[in-house]
């Protein structure tokens, strides 16, 4: 009886799980940062960690790359954009707000699904943009300046890896035919290839010349275990919790990443959400939430095989 009720509510486990580890992420990448690792190179190390058990889990699936070559790149390059943009703000800068910009990714859903999809807005996607945006103007509003604009390009990189995820949802969509294991393999790869060419980039613009960071062995170890326990935990569960839950449950479900990255970088750090920022803050999460209140996966959320 106890292991049959166990089991049911095992989808439900498995996405609190990976909203814990997401919620929980900022802090490995600031102390990595902390300690000379920037974001860019946690990327390419983790998420190479990450692809040595991928690789088993596509063993057989390798005919779908001859098959979709040019869909698995754009999967691969929406995908990276995302994750090397949100991780290289969460490194630098106050965790709570970079998820809270990253969350106004439901309006960028909505838009693309108008534009691409020839979808119509309902009722709830119109109220969930409404909320979403009076959010974002609460956050970034400066009271001193009297102006309503991001205070730094760490801003700018969660607004832009909130829409490149809806983007990267909105291909996956488009994608439906091939495996979720092949799909996730190329984001994780495609994480890899945007973090090499960013720093690549950042080098080459500062005439500077590349090189590796001088890592312990308990760094060493501490990267091992975001690669494998972390980031591969995460997709995991999430693509668990998702193929067996009801998309409106797991989509609310997953929004307690929000409020654990709230909770802990406010009480871990000297982060502070002042004036406007904690209405906004609630007005996003909100509007977050009421985006997974349809089972209707075509009004405002992409599918229900969401990567990141």
């Amino acid at each position: 009886m106890f292991s049959l009720k166990f089991a049911q509510h095992q989808p439900v486990l498995s996405l609190l799980l990976a909203a814990v580890l997401w919620g929980l992420l900022w802090w490995p990448l600031q102390y990595f940062n902390a300690h000379g690792i920037n974001g860019l190179w946690t990327s390419i190390i983790s998420y190479s960690v990450a692809l040595l058990p991928g690789l088993w889990l596509i063993r057989k699936q390798w005919s779908i790359f001859r098959l979709y070559p040019i869909a698995l790149f754009f999967i691969a390059l929406s995908s990276g954009l995302c994750n090397v943009s949100f991780i290289v703000a969460v490194a630098e800068k106050d965790a709570a707000r970079i998820v809270l910009l990253f969350y106004l990714s439901p309006v960028w859903a909505i838009l693309l699904g108008i534009l691409f999809l020839g979808e119509r807005p309902s009722l709830l996607a119109i109220v969930v943009a409404i909320l979403a945006l009076s959010g974002a103007v609460m956050m970034l509003y400066n009271p001193y300046q009297g102006t309503l604009w991001p205070r730094d390009i760490y801003d700018l990189l969660a607004i832009f890896s909130g829409f490149m995820f809806a983007v990267t949802n909105l291909l996956i969509r488009g994608l439906s035919s091939a495996p979720v294991a092949a799909k996730t393999f190329a984001s994780w790869l495609g994480v890899i290839l945007v973090a090499v060419i960013w720093l690549l980039i950042t080098h080459w613009s500062s005439s500077r010349l590349i090189s590796f960071p001088d890592i312990s062995l308990g760094l060493w170890l501490g990267l091992l275990a975001l690669g494998l326990l972390g980031v591969t935990s995460m997709t995991l569960a999430v693509q668990y919790g998702v193929s067996r839950l009801p998309l409106f449950k797991s989509s609310i479900i997953l929004v307690f990443e929000v409020v654990i990255t709230i909770v802990s970088s406010l009480w871990l750090t000297s982060e502070q959400l002042l004036h406007l920022a904690p209405y906004g803050a609630l007005c996003i999460v909100l509007a977050a939430v009421l985006a997974g209140w349809t089972s209707d996966s075509s009004e405002i959320v992409s599918s229900d095989e969401t990567v990141r």
